[in-house]
């Protein structure tokens, strides 16, 4: 993986999302602050420009999904649906690798800029 985010920037299409690539549900306790009524492929698209404004490598593995990478901090970002809310979404992420307060600066930066 390592390698692929140091050389590559991949990214889909909304045309090239396939029915079956539905957005993931999520349970369980979150933040207010990562929670938006967007579209969820508006969510995507503001995300995009945030990683490539911040200057973050990333590979996009599913419709709502990235790995990432900035520096040594490797993370991953999922746009998901909070279950039984119809229409509200959250930003979920999850650290790989890295120092926790340098991978926290970057979650703040990211979601400040998205402006949700």
């Amino acid at each position: 993986m390592q390698k692929s985010l140091n050389n590559n920037v991949k990214q889909l299409a909304i045309s090239e999302i396939k029915p079956s690539q539905k957005i993931n549900k999520y349970k369980g306790p979150f933040c207010l602050s990562c929670t938006s009524t967007k579209d969820p492929n508006v969510l995507v698209n503001d995300l995009i420009y945030c990683m490539e404004k911040l200057k973050i490598k990333y590979i996009r593995v599913s419709p709502y999904q990235f790995n990432c990478q900035k520096l040594n901090i490797r993370f991953e970002i999922e746009v998901m649906q909070l279950d039984e809310i119809e229409g509200l979404q959250i930003i979920r992420f999850k650290k790989i690798t890295g120092e926790m307060a340098q991978y926290k600066e970057i979650g703040v930066k990211i979601i400040t800029l998205i402006n949700i």
